[in-house]
């Protein structure tokens, strides 16, 4: 027993284990049960089904409201697609809210891409709707094709910079295709004055605008409409979720278990209060919070991430109705478990080739757990145990921890830490304060928002409540080993002999490491400067054609403001992807001790060998393989290297600015890419379409199976 602490268990109770076993996964199915690679077709599993009717009900919005601004038209179609889509209520569950028509569907986005996803409805998910459902995507891909942001960003690039943009070997730079939003909405203030605390703000900004003779006209007007259009989208919210007070109610009225009746009745009266008003209990909030969370990342856009310290916004909460005496430490976990089910079933409709190189469908949803609170103290409460107790008991899948660690962190939170990963779940994943405030400092971030920092996916951190990220993170893709190879060809890619990179000097003329490095440095500079601009382009049409009133509400300074999220930003990032850093760390090393210290290679006869694929050269391969060091050993003769490399590729990348003026940032991974003979399927379609384009094939080896 933790010393001050209650006592808790970690077995689910029945209700969320049956509730668990019925989830239906969005991630990407990568083998089927006889082992056999899963085509492109068979990347989700067999139940998961695309529905239509929130693209269906937009796109009616939009042909009725043509003309109006596009903010009002924004606001209008998600009070039509809240107002009218399919609402249910699973057996058994008590926190609720669904964001499309049954658990095993997922949405259509047709305002950001059409051409993909009309061609996998056409191609490999053909069997994932029905006859009718294929009638009307026709109808929603004619309106939206030549409307959606992705048709105008590929209508307005500039020649140098078409060949960047889909997957090329090198980068990848078109996530305007799928937005993925990530702002971290102000939950805080949610649970403190409601939905209706900000409709009420914006009334009042409304007023004082009003009465305000020293705006510009067009200030007032751009103002005006987005502050209308906020209300529209505010109280379309509120009203959803009375939708669920009023099914639950009339399922309890049918019900005939008592207990179950008793359950319908209170989710009823949760329904009713939140999130319209003030939260009070649990229940309340972890309500409250995913009926936002589902209109901002899966309705009013698509979202990916959550980027919010969970055990410190639940904790007043919890703490409150402990000492009332209106729950228990095993209820307080069950509700837990109930959200952890809602956020294992989330998902969103992906480009078949993504799943390839990705996890599929999923939607990276992290929270965040631990750190420090804003004066700097130990932040862990006890919600911060019973979300590890939590998901020591379901095992989710989908749903990931991120644990901010800190010399004074509670050592007991570190052991029950250890104990959740020794569940094999693969969380949670730990993130070093002491690392991370300094960095976020550098970027102008006052340190009490520096100690409020989240993980919002994988590794990129945002600010709370902060306009911080706006619709994206990692925006664009760069494969580092790519460049190195570019910089032993001249910038010529050695598979289809197609100038990729900027033109460096010969090989020949090297003499040293520095040579090979700066060379290095000059491709992943090139490259840089293509994604970035590429990124740039369609964050300027994000501004401009994707406004998002609700999600705007809900940020801290927009209301304030008059503008939407995407307008502007209180300290933007945006990263790029560093697929291969720990290739090149490795590579540097292994050049500085076969070539330059023990020279038991030259350079010429090692650039020979790699262009060749290592054909007749096997027992080179393996010698380097076994004999150079690697990164991740604790060897300063190639850790120096990465630490070099990696401050010398963040100066590259900060050299250039985004959309809103803030430098770009590699976003830390630095994971290694399976390189050559290793490619994924994806992979290997791409690099054939770029062959066949450029009319050879040098080296076939590279797609043996």
């Amino acid at each position: 027993m933790r010393m001050g602490w209650v006592n808790g268990g970690v077995k689910m109770s029945t209700v969320t284990q049956e509730l668990r076993d019925k989830i239906v996964y969005k991630g990407a199915v990568t083998r089927t049960k006889h082992g056999e690679t899963a085509g492109s077709g068979q990347r989700y599993r067999s139940d998961v089904m695309i529905c239509v009717d929130r693209a269906r009900l937009l796109t009616e919005s939009f042909r009725a409201t043509e003309g109006q601004p596009l903010v009002l038209q924004r606001a209008n179609a998600l009070e039509k697609i809240l107002d009218q889509m399919t609402i249910y209520i699973d057996k058994g569950e008590r926190i609720v809210g669904n964001f499309a028509r049954s658990p095993s569907h997922v949405n259509l986005f047709p305002e950001l891409a059409v051409d993909w996803v009309n061609q996998a409805i056409n191609g490999p998910f053909s069997d994932r709707l029905n006859d009718e459902d294929k009638k009307t995507w026709q109808t929603i891909y004619s309106y939206w094709k030549g409307r959606c942001i992705d048709d105008m960003v590929k209508a307005s690039f500039p020649d140098s910079i078409k060949e960047y943009v889909e997957f090329n070997s090198a980068c990848m730079a078109n996530s305007w295709r799928h937005s993925i939003m990530s702002v971290s909405l102000d939950f805080k203030e949610i649970f403190r004055v409601g939905l209706k605390g900000f409709v009420e703000k914006t009334q009042s900004r409304l007023e004082a605008l009003s009465s305000d003779m020293t705006l510009h006209p067009t200030d007032y007007v751009n103002q005006r409409k987005f502050l209308e259009a906020v209300l529209i989208g505010l109280n379309a919210a509120i009203r959803f979720s009375h939708r669920f007070a009023d099914l639950a109610e009339r399922e309890a009225r049918a019900e005939h278990d008592p207990d179950r009746k008793k359950e319908l009745l209170e989710i009823a009266r949760v329904c009713r209060r939140v999130p319209e008003n003030p939260t009070r209990t649990l229940q309340e909030a972890i309500q409250s919070f995913w009926f936002c969370f589902l209109v901002n990342r899966l309705i009013e856009t698509r979202g990916q991430g959550i980027g919010v310290r969970f055990d410190q916004i639940m904790y007043p909460f919890f703490r409150s109705d402990i000492e009332s005496g209106r729950i228990t430490r095993a209820e307080a976990q069950e509700l837990m478990e109930f959200l952890l089910i809602k956020l294992d079933g989330c998902g969103h409709l992906q480009r078949p080739e993504m799943h390839d190189v990705g996890a599929g469908s999923t939607m990276y949803q992290t929270l965040t757990v631990g750190g420090t609170t804003q004066d700097g103290q130990d932040g862990i409460n006890e919600f911060s145990f019973v979300m590890l107790d939590a998901a020591i008991a379901m095992k989710t899948v989908h749903t990931n921890y991120a644990l901010r660690y800190h010399p004074q962190i509670n050592q007991d939170f570190i052991l029950r830490s250890v104990d959740l990963l020794r569940t094999g779940v693969g969380y949670p994943a730990f993130f070093n304060d002491n690392s991370y405030y300094p960095f976020i400092i550098d970027r102008g971030i006052p340190i009490e928002d520096a100690r409020d920092y989240v993980i919002r996916g994988c590794v990129s951190w945002l600010i709370p409540g902060k306009n911080s990220h706006n619709h994206r993170a990692s925006s664009a893709m760069l494969n580092f080993a790519k460049c190195l190879e570019l910089a032993f060809n001249r910038g010529e890619d050695m598979l289809s002999g197609k100038q990729l990179g900027c033109k460096t000097p010969d090989p020949a003329n090297f003499k040293s490491l520095d040579d090979i490095k700066e060379a290095f440095y000059r491709q992943l500079d090139f490259m840089v400067s293509k994604v970035t601009a590429s990124i740039n382009l369609g964050d300027h049409f994000y501004a401009h054609h994707m406004p998002l009133p609700f999600t705007s509400a809900l940020v801290q300074g927009c209301i304030d403001r008059g503008q939407d999220c995407n307008s502007w930003t209180y300290n933007s990032r945006e990263d790029i992807i560093s697929a291969g850093l720990t290739n090149v760390a490795d590579s540097f090393a292994a050049l500085k001790k076969a070539v330059y210290d023990e020279k038991w290679i030259t350079l010429s006869e090692l650039i020979e060998a790699l262009k060749n694929d290592w054909k007749d050269h096997e027992d080179l391969r393996h010698k380097l393989i076994q004999r150079a060091p690697k990164f991740g050993n604790d060897d300063d003769y190639v850790d120096m290297e990465m630490r070099e490399l990696h401050h010398r590729a963040q100066q590259i990348v900060r050299k250039y600015k985004n959309w809103w003026g803030d430098p770009w940032d590699l976003d830390g991974k630095g994971q290694p890419v399976r390189f050559r003979t290793d490619l994924t399927d994806f992979m290997k379609r791409r690099i054939l379409e770029i062959l066949k384009k450029a009319g050879k094939l040098r080296n076939p080896r590279l797609f043996d199976t």
